[in-house]
């Protein structure tokens, strides 16, 4: 019998005014879930909120938006960001984002989600500084969790961690709402013995002269459709048909989260001519690395961060890495966005490449073309990514049938020998190399709900060593959402993925078919704007035929939400579920705290239970608690995990 529970607290305080912060709601959450797609880290993951957070922090200003920066707004589509160019060209500017729900063919869901992320200002008032000098101008937050795991862990009672169960993090930014922004984090692993094991900071300038935005300290960048550079999220394929394989790049932003190694640590600055955007980066830093202890050369990089054994700590900052960049864009009429990017990347030591078409040696270059452009009803975007050795490619195309039909084709090349760290392009695979792909999406937002398809059709043309014989595959996804009333929404939710992998028969490897299918059915009632409830059902099928393997996974679950009075409210789960193997495991988004993404697998039979506990003290000081247990009845291990976070 196997039992693990575990408490969590969170603490933000506002020392002048607080950020707006991400609601741990169901309608937060169900958005999360369904940019995130099947989503599979079972890790307490960060990157795509705090992706989300940014635009909290940060709105867009629609009067001053391009295409590109209305796309890159979560939870917009591709109608909605059309229709706001085409008001804004008849009409003008926006005095209010209230009139988003007088702009013809804007759907009111859409306007409802995009709201806290969206500013309105003249544009002619947009740069100029402040008249006031008072404490309005500024926001700070302040985010602490400190958790500490009851349980003893094996790494623990062995003496394998050289440091104590805590796992600390504490973030400190402030803004001023026309200029400037700054911020700390500091953050310490269980196991780690340096409370700043991992430290981070940054500086960003704002429409100071004539410098459109200088950052200094640790950044993000992103460019065209991850070819080449991107943040340390790249989105999945998700039941918004539209958004996987256009990607909207923000080029620098601040690195705000505990990822230890998708940023970079130095400075970077853009400067804004009439629509030309000139851009140079510049980063030094230190990074793990495992070592070949007779030829000095890297055999490769780790990215979890984790310092906590002797083998761990002696691959730490092993590596020193030094990148110069430059990137050009240019923006006509907020329709079309053309852009060049080049950077060389360089180290102290060699790598050592796993197969013949690997990256080797200490330095490398790539250079980029990206482009997007809204014309008649088409959206076309795409990037080319040349690294010294071959190019690869994405190119999609877009069409506006209607304000209620839309198509999406994407087509992407990753050859064999394409080699760059820094890429997350779209795909089935994540290292954007030996892959193509050809990708459709339909979005049919119809009288009686919102349909959803994709077919993503793919194959590795070669082996190398992430799949050792080439192969192909398929995956198609069909995703139904309807408000049946006005208190009443349902969704049903089908992805079939089929594929060839490497398999063992008889002491041979061969290539197998494995075929994996996931149904969904929700039902949310919205009782009140006070109390909802939230039904889920998830069934799982896995089988490789020529291995005669057959297994099915379910899921069941109920979400209560009860905003109790105004400064209390309560989020709760009971869950069970029940597979075969770890192999149909299944998977549940979960009401977290702010700043944590938790996404467990769940497999063999047993329950699962948490609440969320959710109080604003006064003036925005919040104070979360989260309990949650887990009970696995067939295992024969007990152990007890207490988490506190405050």
């Amino acid at each position: 019998m196997n039992k693990c529970s575990k408490i969590i607290l969170i603490f933000i305080i506002p020392l002048t005014n607080l950020f707006a912060q991400i609601d741990s709601s169901y309608e937060f959450i169900e958005e999360i879930e369904n940019i995130a797609g099947d989503y599979s880290s079972e890790d307490e993951e960060s990157s795509l909120y705090d992706q989300i957070e940014y635009y909290l922090q940060n709105p867009v200003n629609i009067n001053e938006a391009d295409l590109e920066n209305l796309l890159a707004i979560p939870f917009i589509d591709l109608s909605t960001a059309e229709s706001i160019i085409n008001y804004k060209n008849a009409y003008g500017i926006f005095y209010s984002t209230a009139e988003l729900e007088s702009v013809k063919g804007i759907d009111p869901e859409i306007v409802k989600k995009i709201f806290p992320f969206i500013s309105v200002e003249a544009k002619n008032t947009m740069h100029q500084p402040s008249s006031k000098n008072d404490l309005s101008d500024f926001r700070i937050c302040y985010r602490s969790r400190a958790i500490t795991d009851l349980q003893t862990r094996d790494g623990f009672s062995k003496n394998k961690f050289s440091g104590s169960k805590l796992k600390s993090y504490q973030r400190l930014i402030i803004k001023n709402k026309d200029h400037y922004q700054a911020g700390i984090l500091i953050e310490k692993d269980a196991g780690e013995k340096s409370l700043t094991d991992f430290s981070s900071f940054f500086v960003k300038l704002e429409n100071i002269g004539f410098e459109n935005k200088i950052l200094a300290g640790d950044y993000m960048v992103e460019f065209g459709q991850g070819l080449a550079l991107w943040s340390a999220y790249g989105i999945n394929k998700g039941s918004n048909a539209e958004s996987p394989s256009q990607k909207r790049n923000r080029l620098f932003k601040p690195a705000t989260g505990a990822n230890e190694y998708s940023f970079f640590r130095g400075g970077a600055a853009a400067v804004n001519y009439s629509g030309l955007v000139v851009s140079g980066f510049y980063s030094w830093k230190n990074i793990d690395a495992n070592i070949d202890s007779l030829s000095g050369s890297v055999i490769s990089i780790p990215v979890d961060g984790y310092h906590r054994t002797t083998g761990e700590l002696n691959k730490k900052n092993k590596l020193k890495e030094s990148i110069t960049g430059i990137i050009v864009s240019y923006n006509l009429f907020d329709i079309v966005n053309i852009g060049g990017l080049y950077f060389n990347a360089k180290y102290d030591r060699p790598f050592t490449a796993r197969d013949i078409f690997d990256f080797s040696g200490n330095e490398f270059t790539s250079y980029s073309f990206s482009y997007s452009s809204l014309i008649n009803k088409f959206l076309l975007s795409g990037e080319f990514s040349y690294n010294g050795t071959s190019v690869a490619s994405i190119n999609s195309c877009s069409i506006i049938f209607n304000k209620k039909l839309s198509l999406i084709l994407s087509v992407r090349n990753y050859p064999r020998n394409y080699y760059n760290i820094f890429s997350k392009g779209f795909g089935e695979k994540s290292s954007t190399q030996n892959e193509f792909g050809i990708y459709t999406g339909i979005k049919w937002k119809s009288k009686i709900g919102t349909f959803n398809f994709y077919f993503d059709q793919f194959k590795f043309p070669y082996s190398n060593s992430d799949t050792p014989l080439p192969g192909t595959g398929y995956e198609f996804m069909a995703d139904y959402f309807s408000k049946l009333s006005k208190n009443l929404d349902f969704r049903f939710h089908y992805l079939q993925e089929k594929k060839e992998v490497s398999g063992y028969i008889a002491g041979e490897e061969k290539i197998i078919d494995q075929l994996i299918q996931k149904f969904r059915t929700e039902i949310i009632f919205n009782l009140s704007k006070d109390f909802r409830l939230k039904t889920r059902l998830d069934y799982i099928t896995f089988s490789q035929k020529q291995n005669s393997i057959f297994e099915n996974g379910f899921l069941i679950y109920q979400d209560i939400f009860w905003r109790i009075f105004p400064a209390l409210k309560i989020n709760s789960r009971v869950i069970f579920f029940q597979t075969d193997s770890y192999d149909s495991k299944v998977y549940e988004f979960e009401n977290e705290l702010k700043g944590i993404m938790y996404n467990p697998a769940l497999f063999g039979t047993g329950t699962r239970f948490y609440i969320v506990l959710i109080y604003e003290l006064f003036n925005g000081i919040v104070i979360s608690l989260k309990y949650s247990e887990t009970y696995k009845p067939r295992d024969n291990a007990m152990g007890l995990q207490v988490d506190l976070i405050f």
